[in-house]
């Protein structure tokens, strides 16, 4: 059970780690698959378990719940007139016999049936959404499970969903919602490296790069305390993600911001610099400049892959890209929605020789 609100601000690990879920629901059979099994196909029906298929899926039944909306509005906008109709028998109103009144019963059967086959369908759409989640490449590879029913646990995840966006796009969100303020900062972060992940991952599916291969949450250790005895600790650098192309590795770095992100590039000493300023939602800079250090934190990530000897690849063909995310309001006249996140990836590079 989770801690009371009161334990220190801003940690994680104050909260047990969720449980798994002992199976989760394939999109083309609804056949229950133990998470253990759910690999690349269903064994019952031998389905593709991809995040794709399942966002089909999904698609095909938010259009669906679409369209039964429509229904039950214009079974509703019947129902009133017929209603009113009735009202007019005075008190014969309720005698089944008058047209209205049997035109009554039939149209609340119908919206009985018509919420019976949305409910049907939102449940299974939660049910889809929760398997994306763990059939994706990202929990595959970090095995972070999804909160406890939204309840607070060490994890940026919460209950997944799914909604209809413009032009009929299906829309995937998993973002823990229901968190305190003092844990705002770590979901925000640890959500933000997620999306960065999907973002490369879609790219790298693409086929865009070539062979290539995405990993996530690295913990890479680079040497051992040696001014303990007994119980030595291994001290470690941790990773956001790491691209591995046929040409390069890409040393990624996520950092989670609401400013204004400003970068130069000093020719002379070959450095970046990079600073952060508030800014508005009319994108007025505002404020002190504050130094952002992402640059000197993943070349020293550079380097402890170079000497780790994880792969077999010298620091001059090391790349790193930073990428600073978050959302603003859109400037335009629907100011309430988010702009898309691709919108505000500030990608750039910088080769391993001029990391040094």
């Amino acid at each position: 059970m989770a801690k009371t609100k009161s334990t220190s601000a801003g940690s994680a690990e104050q909260y047990p780690r969720p449980p798994l879920p002992k199976t989760i629901v394939c999109w083309h059979c609804n056949g229950k698959i133990p998470l253990p099994l759910a690999q690349e196909t269903c064994p019952s029906c031998g389905a593709a378990l991809t995040e794709s298929s399942y966002d089909e899926a999904a698609g095909t039944d938010l259009t669906k719940i679409s369209e039964l909306g429509t229904e039950v509005g214009l079974a509703k906008q019947q129902l009133k007139l017929a209603e009113a109709r009735n009202a007019k028998l005075g008190i014969l109103r309720k005698i089944p016999l008058f047209p209205s009144r049997r035109e009554i019963a039939r149209l609340t059967i119908q919206l009985t049936s018509l919420h019976k086959n949305i409910d049907t369908l939102s449940n299974r759409l939660m049910q889809l959404a929760t398997a994306r989640y763990y059939i994706s490449r990202w929990f595959r590879l970090t095995g972070v499970p999804l909160c406890d029913l939204g309840k607070p646990g060490a994890t940026a995840f919460g209950t997944p969903r799914y909604e209809l966006g413009r032009k009929g796009t299906v829309r995937f969100n998993c973002k823990f919602k229901k968190r305190w303020k003092s844990l705002r900062g770590y979901v925000d972060s640890h959500y933000a490296e997620y999306e960065t992940f999907c973002a490369i991952q879609r790219i790298v599916d693409s086929g865009a790069l070539g062979h290539a291969r995405l990993l996530a949450n690295l913990i890479v250790p680079y040497d051992e305390d040696e001014q303990q005895r007994y119980n030595k600790h291994v001290r470690a650098h941790e990773i956001d993600a790491v691209l591995v192309t046929e040409r390069s590795i890409v040393v990624v770095e996520v950092k989670n911001t609401w400013m204004a992100v400003t970068i130069d590039y000093n020719k002379q000493s070959r450095k970046h610099h990079i600073v952060r300023s508030g800014i508005t939602k009319h994108g007025d800079q505002f404020g002190t400049e504050c130094s952002d250090y992402s640059v000197p934190q993943v070349v020293a990530h550079c380097w402890t892959l170079a000497d780790a000897d994880v792969y077999s690849i010298g620091s001059d063909s090391m790349e790193v890209k930073v990428v600073h995310e978050g959302y603003v309001e859109a400037l335009t006249s629907q100011t309430a929605e988010q702009v898309p996140l691709a919108q505000h990836f500030n990608f750039w590079a910088l080769h391993g020789d001029q990391a040094k």
